[in-house]
Protein backbone atom coordinates (compact mmCIF):
# COMPACT_ATOMS: atom_id res chain seq x y z
CA UNK A 1 0.00 0.00 0.00
CA UNK A 2 2.95 2.34 0.56
CA UNK A 3 3.42 2.18 -3.20
CA UNK A 4 0.22 4.17 -3.72
CA UNK A 5 -2.18 1.34 -4.49
CA UNK A 6 -4.74 1.40 -1.67
CA UNK A 7 -7.56 0.18 -3.97
CA UNK A 8 -5.66 -2.96 -4.92
CA UNK A 9 -4.70 -3.58 -1.30
CA UNK A 10 -8.30 -3.03 -0.19
CA UNK A 11 -9.61 -5.61 -2.65
CA UNK A 12 -7.10 -8.19 -1.46
CA UNK A 13 -7.87 -7.44 2.17
CA UNK A 14 -11.61 -7.71 1.58
CA UNK A 15 -11.04 -11.19 0.14
CA UNK A 16 -9.15 -12.17 3.28
CA UNK A 17 -11.81 -10.56 5.46
CA UNK A 18 -14.55 -12.58 3.73
CA UNK A 19 -12.75 -15.83 4.62
CA UNK A 20 -11.57 -14.77 8.08
CA UNK A 21 -13.95 -12.09 9.34
CA UNK A 22 -12.98 -9.74 12.13
CA UNK A 23 -9.27 -10.47 12.33
CA UNK A 24 -7.82 -7.40 14.06
CA UNK A 25 -4.83 -7.04 11.72
CA UNK A 26 -7.03 -7.28 8.62
CA UNK A 27 -9.42 -4.68 10.05
CA UNK A 28 -6.49 -2.36 10.78
CA UNK A 29 -5.09 -2.74 7.28
CA UNK A 30 -8.52 -2.22 5.69
CA UNK A 31 -8.93 0.93 7.76
CA UNK A 32 -5.55 2.12 6.47
CA UNK A 33 -6.72 1.78 2.87
CA UNK A 34 -9.76 3.93 3.62
CA UNK A 35 -7.61 6.36 5.59
CA UNK A 36 -5.26 6.83 2.63
CA UNK A 37 -8.26 7.75 0.48
CA UNK A 38 -9.69 10.08 3.15
CA UNK A 39 -12.79 7.93 3.43
CA UNK A 40 -13.16 8.77 7.10
CA UNK A 41 -16.48 7.05 7.88
CA UNK A 42 -15.35 3.72 6.41
CA UNK A 43 -12.00 3.94 8.19
CA UNK A 44 -13.73 4.70 11.48
CA UNK A 45 -16.11 1.76 11.06
CA UNK A 46 -13.23 -0.66 10.45
CA UNK A 47 -11.21 0.69 13.35
CA UNK A 48 -14.15 0.36 15.71
CA UNK A 49 -14.45 -3.32 14.77
CA UNK A 50 -11.08 -4.04 16.39
CA UNK A 51 -11.80 -5.25 19.92
CA UNK A 52 -9.39 -5.12 22.84
CA UNK A 53 -9.50 -8.92 22.94
CA UNK A 54 -10.64 -11.82 20.78
CA UNK A 55 -11.66 -15.24 22.01
CA UNK A 56 -10.58 -14.25 25.51
CA UNK A 57 -7.06 -13.30 24.41
CA UNK A 58 -5.73 -9.76 24.30
CA UNK A 59 -5.12 -8.24 20.88
CA UNK A 60 -1.46 -7.25 20.38
CA UNK A 61 -0.61 -3.90 21.95
CA UNK A 62 0.87 -2.58 18.71
CA UNK A 63 -2.38 -3.26 16.84
CA UNK A 64 -4.44 -1.56 19.55
CA UNK A 65 -2.06 1.39 19.69
CA UNK A 66 -2.16 1.96 15.94
CA UNK A 67 -5.94 1.45 15.98
CA UNK A 68 -6.15 4.29 18.48
CA UNK A 69 -3.79 6.57 16.55
CA UNK A 70 -5.65 6.05 13.28
CA UNK A 71 -9.02 6.40 15.00
CA UNK A 72 -7.93 9.61 16.65
CA UNK A 73 -6.73 11.00 13.35
CA UNK A 74 -9.97 9.98 11.62
CA UNK A 75 -12.05 11.63 14.35
CA UNK A 76 -9.91 14.77 14.14
CA UNK A 77 -10.36 14.89 10.36
CA UNK A 78 -14.13 14.79 10.91
CA UNK A 79 -13.94 17.69 13.36
CA UNK A 80 -14.53 15.52 16.42
CA UNK A 81 -11.51 16.83 18.30
CA UNK A 82 -12.62 15.99 21.87
CA UNK A 83 -13.20 12.36 20.89
CA UNK A 84 -9.85 12.28 19.11
CA UNK A 85 -8.08 13.46 22.26
CA UNK A 86 -9.72 10.68 24.29
CA UNK A 87 -8.50 8.09 21.82
CA UNK A 88 -4.98 9.57 21.68
CA UNK A 89 -4.91 9.44 25.49
CA UNK A 90 -5.69 5.73 25.35
CA UNK A 91 -2.80 5.16 22.92
CA UNK A 92 -0.45 7.31 25.01
CA UNK A 93 -0.96 5.10 28.05
CA UNK A 94 -1.22 1.70 26.35
CA UNK A 95 1.31 -0.70 27.86
CA UNK A 96 3.46 -2.42 25.27
CA UNK A 97 2.83 0.16 22.53
CA UNK A 98 6.21 1.50 21.48
CA UNK A 99 4.84 4.56 19.69
CA UNK A 100 3.28 6.14 22.78
CA UNK A 101 5.43 9.24 22.25
CA UNK A 102 3.62 9.93 18.99
CA UNK A 103 0.30 9.66 20.78
CA UNK A 104 1.54 12.09 23.43
CA UNK A 105 2.62 14.53 20.71
CA UNK A 106 -0.82 14.30 19.11
CA UNK A 107 -2.27 15.43 22.43
CA UNK A 108 -0.15 18.58 22.28
CA UNK A 109 -1.17 21.96 20.89
CA UNK A 110 0.01 21.17 17.34
CA UNK A 111 -1.45 17.67 17.21
CA UNK A 112 -4.12 18.58 14.66
CA UNK A 113 -1.77 20.30 12.22
CA UNK A 114 -1.89 18.38 8.93
CA UNK A 115 1.59 19.45 7.91
CA UNK A 116 3.00 18.36 11.28
CA UNK A 117 1.47 14.88 11.10
CA UNK A 118 1.14 13.80 7.47
CA UNK A 119 -0.57 10.48 6.80
CA UNK A 120 2.75 8.85 5.96
CA UNK A 121 3.76 9.08 9.63
CA UNK A 122 1.02 6.62 10.45
CA UNK A 123 2.16 4.13 7.81
CA UNK A 124 5.56 3.61 9.43
CA UNK A 125 4.49 1.38 12.29
CA UNK A 126 2.42 -1.23 10.48
CA UNK A 127 3.13 -4.00 8.01
CA UNK A 128 1.88 -3.40 4.49
CA UNK A 129 0.37 -5.60 1.82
Amino acid sequence: MERGKPEKARRRLEQIDSRFPNLPLVQLQLARTYFEQERWAEAEARLRRIPDETSGEAVAAWILGWRDLYLGRVLDAQGRKAEAREVYSRAATREGFRTRDLAKALLGPEGSARDLWPRQVFALGTNSF
